[in-house]
């Protein structure tokens, strides 16, 4: 799931914003599961962040919960079950996903709180936020004995994932999107150009666009939700 297709996703999600939590399960390691009570139905809201199959999705599958819960199941059902999504949204172009939960906290104040979804590969991680975007707690810590890496852990504030200089398509002028058809090599140039856009999507959208203008076109169709 890159960047391309999580923004079809989420375009997806949209008619959960103002549905209700109900459940939060974890029936596995690297796999969260909502049940959002929206639009007089119960959804069911897959997370996994496993390192290669990483993505969200809608499902009808039903899973299997251990007995005992895991503590971050815990904690996400402490804090968010009651809650009510405000929203749903990408951040930037590449696989990080934002949700924001309205809910009430142990004095039974409204707050809003950040769920974020980095599908990453190895990195990939969910992390529940405070209202002052520091890190109530999240599915995989990282310490500061990783060099390089950034800290996530509670009571830390959240950094997002640094950038890759790389542009994001959705808002690239006609230009940079003409320097891939002079390539010898399009798919690479279009890889290493834009963020959130992998092998597979790179493909189909120039073999689906003859020339620079289509695909400008293309993508811009996209950033509006016209997803086929």
């Amino acid at each position: 799931m890159d960047g391309i297709a999580l923004g079809a996703v989420i375009h997806e999600l949209q008619p959960l914003i103002g549905g209700k939590i109900d459940k939060v399960q974890q029936p596995e390691k690297d796999l969260l599961l909502f049940v959002v009570r929206a639009n007089n139905g119960n959804q069911r809201l897959l997370f996994s962040i496993h390192a290669e199959n990483g993505r969200i999705q809608l499902t009808n599958r039903s899973f299997d919960n251990p007995m005992n819960a895991p503590a971050f199941c815990m904690l996400l059902r402490r804090r968010l079950v009651g809650g009510r999504i405000c929203s749903i949204r990408q951040l930037g172009a590449d696989r990080v996903c934002e949700i924001i939960v309205l809910a009430r906290n142990e004095l039974f104040d409204e707050v809003s709180l950040r769920l974020i979804i980095e599908l990453t590969g190895k990195h990939a991680n969910l992390l529940l936020l405070e209202p002052n975007g520091a890190i109530v707690d999240c599915l995989r810590r990282v310490s500061a004995n990783n060099d390089g890496a950034r800290i996530l852990l509670p009571g830390f504030p959240y950094d997002p994932i640094p950038s890759q200089n790389r542009l994001d398509p959705y808002s690239a002028p006609l230009a940079a999107f003409e320097s891939v058809y002079t390539s010898p090599d399009p798919v690479r140039a279009m890889t290493a150009a834009f963020d959130g856009v992998s092998k597979q999507s790179a493909m189909a959208l120039l073999s689906a666009a003859a020339t620079p203008e289509t695909l400008f076109s293309l993508i811009r169709s996209l950033r509006s939700g016209n997803f086929a």
